[in-house]
Protein backbone atom coordinates (compact mmCIF):
# COMPACT_ATOMS: atom_id res chain seq x y z
CA UNK A 1 0.00 0.00 0.00
CA UNK A 2 2.74 2.45 0.91
CA UNK A 3 4.43 1.59 -2.57
CA UNK A 4 1.19 2.33 -4.56
CA UNK A 5 0.83 5.84 -2.37
CA UNK A 6 4.42 6.84 -3.18
CA UNK A 7 3.51 6.06 -7.34
CA UNK A 8 0.85 8.32 -6.77
CA UNK A 9 2.11 11.16 -5.49
CA UNK A 10 5.34 11.23 -8.29
CA UNK A 11 2.62 10.59 -10.80
CA UNK A 12 1.29 14.04 -9.47
CA UNK A 13 4.18 15.88 -8.79
CA UNK A 14 5.87 14.84 -12.31
CA UNK A 15 2.31 15.44 -14.09
CA UNK A 16 2.23 19.12 -12.00
CA UNK A 17 5.86 19.94 -13.32
CA UNK A 18 5.14 19.21 -17.08
CA UNK A 19 2.23 21.85 -16.83
CA UNK A 20 4.06 24.37 -14.46
CA UNK A 21 6.63 24.61 -17.20
CA UNK A 22 4.18 24.92 -20.30
CA UNK A 23 2.29 27.71 -18.63
CA UNK A 24 5.69 29.61 -17.75
CA UNK A 25 6.95 29.02 -21.86
CA UNK A 26 3.68 30.65 -22.76
CA UNK A 27 3.63 33.65 -20.25
CA UNK A 28 7.31 34.37 -21.90
CA UNK A 29 5.99 33.87 -25.40
CA UNK A 30 2.66 36.19 -24.88
CA UNK A 31 4.65 38.80 -22.52
CA UNK A 32 7.34 39.38 -25.44
CA UNK A 33 4.32 39.85 -27.86
CA UNK A 34 2.42 42.22 -25.89
CA UNK A 35 4.90 43.99 -24.54
CA UNK A 36 4.08 43.36 -20.76
CA UNK A 37 4.27 40.79 -18.12
CA UNK A 38 1.22 38.21 -18.56
CA UNK A 39 0.88 35.71 -16.51
CA UNK A 40 -0.67 32.33 -17.38
CA UNK A 41 -1.49 29.71 -14.26
CA UNK A 42 -2.11 25.90 -14.55
CA UNK A 43 -5.37 24.78 -13.34
CA UNK A 44 -6.19 21.35 -11.74
CA UNK A 45 -7.39 19.33 -15.24
CA UNK A 46 -4.32 19.32 -17.37
CA UNK A 47 -3.25 16.11 -19.25
CA UNK A 48 -0.02 14.36 -20.52
CA UNK A 49 0.21 12.46 -23.52
CA UNK A 50 2.99 10.64 -24.37
CA UNK A 51 3.61 10.87 -27.98
CA UNK A 52 7.44 9.38 -28.39
CA UNK A 53 7.84 10.36 -31.89
CA UNK A 54 9.47 13.05 -34.22
CA UNK A 55 7.57 16.48 -36.06
CA UNK A 56 9.86 17.27 -38.07
CA UNK A 57 13.58 16.67 -37.36
CA UNK A 58 12.59 17.77 -33.65
CA UNK A 59 11.78 14.44 -31.17
CA UNK A 60 8.37 15.00 -29.13
CA UNK A 61 8.12 12.96 -26.04
CA UNK A 62 5.09 14.49 -24.74
CA UNK A 63 1.73 16.56 -25.63
CA UNK A 64 0.97 18.96 -22.88
CA UNK A 65 -3.00 20.26 -22.53
CA UNK A 66 -5.01 21.65 -20.60
CA UNK A 67 -6.90 24.74 -19.02
CA UNK A 68 -5.05 27.69 -17.49
CA UNK A 69 -6.20 31.15 -16.30
CA UNK A 70 -4.53 34.40 -17.96
CA UNK A 71 -4.14 37.46 -16.24
CA UNK A 72 -3.19 40.95 -17.42
CA UNK A 73 -3.96 41.29 -20.94
CA UNK A 74 -6.83 43.15 -19.98
CA UNK A 75 -8.22 43.74 -16.55
CA UNK A 76 -10.32 40.79 -16.37
CA UNK A 77 -8.84 37.32 -15.98
CA UNK A 78 -9.90 34.24 -18.46
CA UNK A 79 -9.93 31.07 -18.42
CA UNK A 80 -8.25 29.16 -21.50
CA UNK A 81 -6.83 26.06 -23.36
CA UNK A 82 -3.51 25.18 -24.10
CA UNK A 83 -1.80 22.95 -25.53
CA UNK A 84 2.28 22.50 -25.71
CA UNK A 85 4.86 19.68 -27.31
CA UNK A 86 7.54 18.98 -24.83
CA UNK A 87 11.09 17.68 -25.97
CA UNK A 88 12.63 14.51 -24.58
CA UNK A 89 14.47 16.86 -21.98
CA UNK A 90 11.20 17.71 -20.64
CA UNK A 91 11.65 21.29 -22.14
CA UNK A 92 8.82 23.01 -23.88
CA UNK A 93 9.21 23.10 -27.86
CA UNK A 94 6.04 24.86 -29.05
CA UNK A 95 3.02 26.22 -27.12
CA UNK A 96 -0.34 27.87 -28.11
CA UNK A 97 -3.39 29.21 -26.65
CA UNK A 98 -7.09 28.36 -28.06
CA UNK A 99 -9.40 31.00 -27.86
CA UNK A 100 -13.07 30.46 -27.34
Amino acid sequence: MKILHFLLINLIIVNTAYASVCTDYLSEIYSSQHGRKIEITQKNNEHIDKLEDYIGNRFVSYVVYGKARIRRLDKRQKTLNYACLMENDKKPLWGYIFSD
